[in-house]
Parts: structure tokens; sequence; C-alpha cells
């Protein structure tokens, strides 16, 4: 499409994602190309009526006729970025440095894949007459066992009051996961807890997050790969409500 070789996430990001980019780039590789193929198109970028300049630039198109799930689609996508890039802020913070935000944070990353994912699979697929079986499941973001160990802790900090330190364990050290059963409903029972019992919260949220960027990488290239298969169809045009010059209906191309 005319647009792939026009728009480059570094110049043509919006400010979180120029931003942030420099940061988990070369961990979240795969969201730089899905945005240029898939995502530029529905922004105001491709709009000649804007410039770069103009602060409604990055936002998504008004436009009425862009199908819903496409929407969605990027909203998930967006989100997936910005909420890894918070829990990066936060694991490497020299300053004020909270475990549990990290955890919050990657969890939302998940959570947001996770819909990113199933919105393709369940809803862009069949808007495009594409095989459902050609894109990636989204089980898998909450059945592998790190997966699992970040929303056991996100359980316990959504839920419950904030976790116990142990006696010689500052906020540096989390109660290991297999603790948390009894650890959200005792301060006693956490500050009880052997030495041995506690993780290094910061080399423990960077493994997490290591662990989360190559999943969720995995995945926008399988979603791209089987979305890649639609972009010349009649039905990606009517989605994304595109004219067969691939530009705005009624418009020329902005670049």
């Amino acid at each position: 499409m005319w647009w792939d070789a026009k728009f480059n996430l570094v110049e043509d990001g919006d400010e979180i994602e120029r931003r942030w980019w420099p940061e988990i780039g070369s961990d979240f590789a795969p969201y730089k190309s899905f945005w240029k193929k898939h995502i530029v198109p529905l922004t105001n970028r491709i709009d000649p009526d804007f410039r770069p300049e103009d602060a409604g630039w990055h936002y998504f198109r008004l436009d009425p006729e862009i199908d819903k799930a496409v929407e969605q689609m990027t909203m998930a996508s967006y989100s997936t970025y910005y909420y890894m890039a918070r829990s990066k802020l936060v694991i490497d913070s020299t300053d004020e440095f909270y475990a549990e935000d990290a955890l919050l944070f990657l969890d939302r990353t998940l959570g947001n894949a996770h819909s990113f994912v199933k919105i393709c699979r369940d809803e862009v697929a069949r808007l495009l007459a594409l095989g459902k079986h050609e894109f990636p499941t989204h089980a898998p973001l909450f059945e592998l066992e790190f997966c699992r160990e970040i929303r056991g802790y996100r359980n316990v900090i959504g839920h419950h009051t904030k976790l116990g330190k142990g006696a010689n364990r500052g906020k540096e050290y989390l109660p290991h996961h297999r603790h948390l059963t009894s650890a959200k409903w005792s301060w006693r029972y956490v500050q009880g807890l052997k030495d041995s019992d506690f993780v290094e919260a910061r080399p423990y949220l960077r493994q997490l997050l290591r662990s989360t960027q190559e999943l969720i990488s995995k995945k926008w290239q399988d979603v791209e790969r089987a979305l890649d298969a639609g972009r010349e169809r009649n039905q990606y045009r009517k989605c994304w409500n595109l004219d067969e010059n691939d530009c705005i209906p009624g418009k020329a191309r902005s670049r």
C-alpha cells in the first residue's frame, strides 16, 4: 500500500510511541511493522486535510464507516504498547520503585494483548473472509506459567490489602508467588517467612517483562502475517473505509 513507504513510527508515531520506541522497540519490534501496515490508514495521517503539526494528526479517523472491530483492534494494540512501556518505566526507575505498579501494568499489557489477538481472530478475520485458523489463539496469553504468576500478583494487589514485607526484606522483595494464597490474608504470615521465600523484585520483574515481550511479539508477527493476506481485498477497504485507490473516499493521498 502507498502509505507503507511514507510513514515511520520513529518520526510519525504519537508522543508515547516516539518516546518509548528506543526503550522497548528492540523487544517489541513487530509492533512497528503492524502499525505501519494496518494502523496508519485508520488515522488522520492519511488525510490530506491534516498536517503533522495539527493536534489531531495522530488520532483515529472520525469516520463512522470504519468497522468497530478494526477500531477495537487498534485500541488494544496501542494499549498493549502503552502498558508495556509503563511497566518498563517502573521497573527501571531509579527514583521510587514500587513492584506492585509494574505487576499491574504487566497484567494490563497481557490483558490488552489478549483482546487484540481475540478481536483479530474472531472478528477481523470474519470481516475479511480470512480463515480463523490462520490467526493465533489468545488462550496461551493467560495459561503460561509466567502469565499465571503475573495474574496471581495482580489479583492480590487489586482485591486485597497491600502485601506484607519480610522481617529482613524491604520493598525490593516480594513474597514468592507460591505463598500468595496465605500472604494476601496476613502480614504476620509474610513476616514469618524465611528469606528464601522471597524473590528480589526488580530482576524478577525484568524476567517477567522479557517473557511477556517474547510471547506478545510472536503473536503480533502471526497476526500480521494472517492479516496481510487480506490487504488487497475489497473487504479490507470496506472495513478501513478506503476507496479503490486506497485513499479516504473523495480524497487524495496525504503524502
